[in-house]
């Protein structure tokens, strides 16, 4: 009798270890698209995922003032389609949001490798909103359904071990900020409540869990570099040649002892964007250090003679080596549509610094060998033209009527025309 037991439990122990993962996986693959289109990428669909976030921004709110932050079924679409599509630049999920009387359905269609069983994997997922939370009611995927009453002891279970990290106790203690979430008529209104203190204590405590205290100093070391490198320029004009050719002359002397130039150049090029952006460090650095942070002198740091092209193209490399080159390109096109809407106008000028920044950013930290490369070439004798691509010839402050005008949209041919052309310019600079 023993013997069949321990017969049935190996035979139940393989069914759950390698059976019915296989049998999920061949059910859950389809041969038909749930979804199978992203939003295109045009001047009023950016203009409009802008709006919607100034709109959601808690700006200009006392402590405690409550807020209603209502958003409609097609502008949630377009932005969680840009925020994927552009965004991150995930070209094969797409996604569909579905809002009833209390329910938000989430639909998705993930485009894999060709199987002999099909080619998308299908999810569907129905939330229903409570008061202040939203609880799954039932997981779809492919052909197999799980219920709610499975996967939410599943989510409380993850949620108990989470518990053990101080970043997500203090998100969950303070997660109350949200009062009431509905969906109704296509609508989904969410009630929160500002409270700035409770920001702080989130930022304090997730400079622990996003960046590790080792990069914290390695950010502290830079930014006093920095601070040393231009104290001999005080209220002067100068060239991002000066500064940039002794940062990075700094970085492949770190490297040497840290055996890390990824990390070396990641560090520079942040610290330098907020340099440029006249922030200090002190948001990223752990309170205990803050006394050893360095007051840099103000310096006005030019490109091709300007100040504006400074800040598109440090920026732009801070946020490619902090959140990735795709994340930095959206916000740098974004920021243009936005200046062409009552702004500065649309600048083909700025874009090129925004994307010789990407680029930039791209093979400070590519690999090892491309970090130290870049060390290497940006060491030496540097001009401007070698790391910024030529200005001249391209279009700027163009307003919203005349860009329609004359480029149509961001996908016309007449607007790829210019942008080719800033690609082409930029990979012809020394560095690049």
């Amino acid at each position: 009798m023993m013997k069949i037991i321990i017969k049935l439990l190996l035979v139940l122990s393989f069914i759950l270890v390698f059976v019915a993962p296989v049998t999920l996986f061949v059910l859950s693959i389809e041969k038909i698209s749930l979804i199978n289109e992203h939003q295109n990428l045009s001047y009023d669909n950016m203009n409009r995922v802008k709006k919607i976030i100034q709109k959601a921004k808690p700006s200009q709110m006392r402590r405690r003032q409550r807020k209603k932050f209502t958003i409609s079924e097609p502008d949630l679409n377009l932005v969680a389609s840009y925020g994927i599509n552009q965004g991150f630049k995930v070209k094969n999920l797409f996604i569909q949001i579905q809002l009833s009387e209390n329910h938000i359905k989430l639909q998705s269609t993930y485009r894999i490798l060709s199987t002999p069983m099909g080619d998308y994997l299908n999810v569907i997922v129905d939330f229903k909103a409570q008061g202040p939370k939203i609880e799954i009611e039932t997981v779809k995927i492919g052909r197999v359904i799980i219920p709610g009453v499975i996967i939410n002891p599943v989510i409380l279970f993850v949620d108990r071990l989470l518990m053990n990290y101080a970043f997500y106790q203090d998100v969950k203690v303070n997660s109350h900020a949200i009062k009431n979430i509905s969906v109704r008529k296509r609508l989904l209104t969410i009630l929160y409540e500002w409270d700035p203190k409770t920001i702080a204590n989130l930022q304090e405590s997730g400079k622990y869990l996003l960046i590790p205290e080792e990069h914290q100093d390695r950010l502290l070391v830079y930014y006093n570099h920095l601070a040393w490198i231009v104290k001999p320029y005080k209220g002067k004009k100068i060239s991002i040649a000066k500064i940039l050719q002794p940062m990075f002359e700094f970085a492949a002397q770190q490297s040497i002892i840290s055996n890390n130039p990824i990390m070396e150049n990641k560090a520079l090029i942040q610290v330098i964007s907020l340099y440029s952006t006249k922030n200090r460090i002190n948001d990223f650095i752990r309170k205990e250090r803050q006394d050893e942070i360095s007051r840099p002198v103000r310096v006005t740091m030019i490109l091709k003679g300007r100040n504006d092209l400074t800040k598109h193209y440090l920026v732009s490399a801070g946020i490619s080596v902090s959140a990735g080159s795709a994340i930095a390109n959206f916000i740098g096109l974004a920021k243009e549509v936005d200046d062409s809407d009552g702004g500065s106008g649309f600048s083909f000028a700025d874009l090129a610094a925004d994307r010789a920044g990407v680029t930039l950013g791209e093979l400070a930290i590519a690999s090892t060998n491309n970090a130290g490369l870049l060390q290497k070439k940006m060491s030496g004798t540097l001009k401007e033209s070698d790391f910024m691509p030529a200005i001249d010839r391209l279009p700027e402050g163009i307003m919203k009527i005349e860009f329609k005008k004359e480029y149509k949209d961001l996908d016309s041919k007449t607007y790829a025309l210019v942008n080719d052309e800033i690609s082409s310019r930029t990979k012809k600079c020394r560095v690049f």
